[in-house]
């Protein structure tokens, strides 16, 4: 079973569960960081070179930093969670966006496998 790094910014407790849960079966998954504040973020993350960035925005918030992220972890799959969680951007290979309207944990977790198959170690 392939191992994926996972890192977890701002993001609700429960939307973290939800996915790891669904995933857990399917992947080995490793959270190798879990914050609660963005300070410093582009470094940790370009220190640890996650597959996979789950990022919760606050509301009103764009998705602008996601895209900044991708600069410095160009391989990295990012998925951005609007602060409702109904909605979530997802970004890959620098600036490639595709919005997820009215995500269901189903789709949300076909579309994080699909992609990470994409993206293996």
């Amino acid at each position: 079973m392939a191992s994926f790094r996972v890192a977890v910014v701002t993001l609700s407790p429960i939307i973290v569960d939800i996915i790891t849960t669904l995933l857990s079966d399917r992947m080995a998954l490793r959270i190798v960081l879990q914050v609660d504040s963005r300070d410093g973020i582009e470094m940790r993350l370009a220190g640890l070179q996650p597959n996979l960035v789950l990022i919760g925005l606050r509301k009103g918030e764009t998705d602008v930093i996601a895209r900044e992220l991708l600069l410095g972890l160009p391989s990295a799959t990012i998925i951005s969670f609007a602060s409702d969680g109904r909605n979530a951007f997802l970004h890959y290979t620098r600036r490639h966006r595709r919005a997820l309207r009215d995500i269901t944990p189903r789709v949300l977790i076909r579309t994080i496998l699909a992609r990470l198959d994409r993206t293996k170690i």
